[in-house]
């Protein structure tokens, strides 16, 4: 394995490309991570609109490289897709997901996302049964996001594994819909749950029209086929209106939170009495405390979550 020299103090929040990019990044590195507990998942608030209560978390991962510091998943993935090394990286996510859930409260749910190699790979659906198992949580509480790739790979074998993973309760999500050449014939033809509205109709949804008009054609479709719709990448006030506004009943995005350990999260954690735990529309400090600084735009939003 090949390396360039490395700069020890340059910032870890930079991105991988940015940060080293003349390293030739060895995915031998990345086999055996977890068990060097190199590995760890954060989780990022996923909240009903109407109220700005928490429903469930997305489980995001996070490689801690010991020379390069935290790399993001956009940085590793494709890479060990394309070596099949994701395989075992997933299995991890997947039962180390399940395995928190398992200590938080009843009604929270866990949202994992799958790579369209790990749906191809045998033993899958087998492997979901085996963490749900492990950790003792309901199936229901547990939700498997997927993108539009694994529909265009293997659209039959796809499809195969979803139901078989719906019929044991287990929900579907198809993320990121719209960012690619999503079709409206994939909600037609597969057992979604959810719909994730992309960020990129999201982030314009409260001053351009052409945004809004394809976020409320989305939602209709979707709650006509008794889909759930949730907006990506909610950073403002304004569009989390816009959201609203155009029937999305879910959110998520930093103004809902941020991506966070568990033990970071007031909600999540065992000690914490249900009725103190603070609402996402303010975000909460791993202190539990929470952000004021938004008064006035939080006046009116509650006006509207009121409506």
């Amino acid at each position: 394995m090949l390396r360039t020299a490395y700069t020890p103090d340059i910032s870890t929040t930079v991105p991988l490309q940015a940060r080293v990019a003349p390293v030739i990044f060895g995915l031998r590195d990345l086999a055996g991570a977890a068990d060097r507990d190199e590995l760890r998942l954060v989780y990022q608030p996923l909240a009903r609109l109407s109220s700005g209560k928490t429903i469930g978390y997305e489980a995001l991962l996070r490689w801690d490289h010991p020379e390069l510091g935290t790399v993001m998943p956009t940085d590793f993935i494709e890479d060990a897709e394309d070596s099949g090394e994701i395989v075992a990286v997933g299995e991890w996510v997947m039962r180390q997901a399940c395995r928190e859930a398992a200590l938080w409260e009843s009604r929270l749910f866990v949202s994992v996302n799958v790579s369209p190699v790990q749906i191809e790979a045998p033993g899958f659906v087998d492997m979901v049964v085996s963490a749900l198992a492990e950790s003792g949580i309901n199936p229901v509480r547990l939700e498997i996001e997927i993108t539009e790739t694994a529909l265009v790979r293997n659209g039959a074998l796809t499809s195969l594994v979803l139901r078989q993973l719906r019929a044991m309760g287990v929900r579907i999500a198809l993320d990121d819909f719209g960012a690619g050449h999503a079709s409206f014939a994939y909600l037609l033809n597969f057992p979604f749950d959810k719909i994730k509205v992309d960020r990129q109709f999201v982030s314009g949804i409260a001053y351009r029209p052409e945004s809004r008009a394809i976020v409320e054609a989305v939602a209709t479709l979707a709650h006509k086929l008794g889909m759930e719709v949730l907006a990506e990448g909610i950073e403002d006030v304004d569009q989390l209106i816009g959201a609203k506004l155009a029937g999305c009943e879910l959110g998520q995005g930093h103004l809902l939170g941020e991506p966070r350990a568990a033990a970071d999260h007031y909600q999540l954690r065992r000690n914490a009495p249900a009725s103190a735990a603070p609402q996402l529309i303010s975000a909460s400090r791993p202190d539990g405390s929470v952000e004021t600084n938004r008064s006035a735009s939080m006046k009116r939003l509650t006006s509207l979550l009121s409506a």
